[in-house]
């Protein structure tokens, strides 16, 4: 399969994923929502649910202003946009390279809301990775430059908003049975003068790519999932002063690799098993230590997310958007429709969330519960995480 084949199939795993969702959401009547989620270890888990932990806090309530101070990065057309939550275009720019348009593995928002990195490349020449400040968009600065042959891939920010772990690989590598080529794994510091810190990781010849999932620069460690065709998330690895280790992610045959998220402190990893209709959390370094939390019968998980700077969890799980702390039975329910709900984007101060919903696109305030109407169309593809306008 094709490095455009296989990055479509990846992202088309999620997409499908979306649109599973929405039927089930609006084409159907939901049954009532259980009152909190379940959490039920798997046969590697370590811990187990604190029935009596204390109720979800939350988070400080938004300012006055707040729908111009914030935006979210929009994906379509070849590029993306900054768009407000008025609805207003802060700024546009090109992504990804001809025959190969922009997706959400080639832009990325760093923990902060502050800063934006993206791949780009013209006709024929090298793909550069990108990287410009909310506050100037039109003062991009190329940071890394792939050598020819090599096509960008995913991206993640580092945990202090100072670096950004890429991956890459050779036109035409991989397929079920591997091939000619490579696939890496790298880091830029932005902070050194010599930006490019190299291999975050070996180089890779089985087949298999990297999607980066943290990097913690002041501990020196980089998180990663394994995937290849279809997109799925079979193995992960970690490299830190120890060493590289390789391990399989639990029950990873139904786990969409691009769904896998580290918390902003990068201690803990996330990702939905489609199947099971679970969230999977696991030490940031073991695997083995998972357990799982599900939102009991007759709601299936439509999206989830590390809260901003939290060790919470926000998720959207039939008619209703939920917080909760992982490992414990303590949850909190932010908003409910009887028409169902999507999670699609939180605030980078984990203020507000947009949500998707019978009243269209929606701007949740995650204290109080109070809505107000997105000013973005239905059908954009949003980035997770938003950024801070001003």
């Amino acid at each position: 399969m094709t490095t455009q084949r296989r990055a479509f199939a990846l992202v088309a795993g999620a997409i499908a994923l979306a649109l599973v969702v929405a039927f089930f959401v609006f084409g159907a009547q939901s049954p009532a929502p259980s009152a909190s989620p379940s959490v039920s270890p798997t046969a590697s888990a370590t811990r187990s649910a604190v029935a009596s932990s204390p109720a979800v806090s939350a988070a400080a309530s938004p300012t006055g202003g707040a729908s111009a101070r914030y935006g979210y990065v929009a994906v379509g057309g070849g590029g993306f946009a900054l768009v407000s939550e008025t609805g207003a275009t802060v700024h546009q720019s090109a992504c990804g390279a001809p025959g190969r348009p922009c997706d959400q593995a080639k832009i990325a928002v760093s923990p902060d809301g502050k800063r934006v990195a993206y791949w780009i490349a013209a006709q024929g020449a090298p793909w550069e990775l990108r990287v410009f400040d909310v506050a100037s968009p039109t003062s991009a600065r190329t940071v890394a430059t792939l050598p020819a042959s090599f096509l960008g891939l995913g991206l993640r920010w580092s945990t202090d908003s100072q670096g950004v772990l890429f991956a890459a690989e050779t036109e035409g590598y991989g397929g079920i049975r591997g091939g000619a080529g490579r696939a890496t794994l790298s880091a830029v510091d932005l902070t050194s003068a010599q930006p490019l810190a190299g291999d975050a990781m070996p180089v890779r010849t089985d087949g298999r790519f990297y999607v980066p999932v943290a990097w913690d620069r002041a501990k020196k460690l980089y998180a990663a999932v394994l995937s290849g065709e279809g997109g799925f998330a079979p193995e992960y690895a970690v490299a830190d002063a120890s060493g590289v280790r390789e391990m399989k992610v639990p029950s990873g045959t139904s786990m969409i690799a691009g769904q896998i998220e580290a918390s902003d402190d990068a201690t803990r990893v996330l990702g939905i098993d489609i199947g099971a209709n679970v969230v999977r959390i696991w030490p940031i370094a073991d695997t083995t230590k998972s357990f799982d939390v599900g939102p009991g019968p007759g709601a299936r998980i439509s999206a989830a997310h590390w809260m901003p700077s939290s060790d919470r969890v926000a998720w959207s799980v039939g008619e209703r958007l939920d917080i909760f702390i992982p490992q414990t039975e303590s949850s909190r329910t932010v908003y409910s429709s009887s028409g169902g709900v999507q999670l699609v984007a939180l605030r980078p101060d984990g203020t507000g969330a947009v949500i998707l919903s019978t009243g269209g696109l929606l701007i949740v305030d995650v204290q109080s519960g109070a809505t107000t109407r997105s000013g973005f169309a239905v059908g954009q593809v949003v980035i997770p995480r938003g950024v801070l306008l001003r």
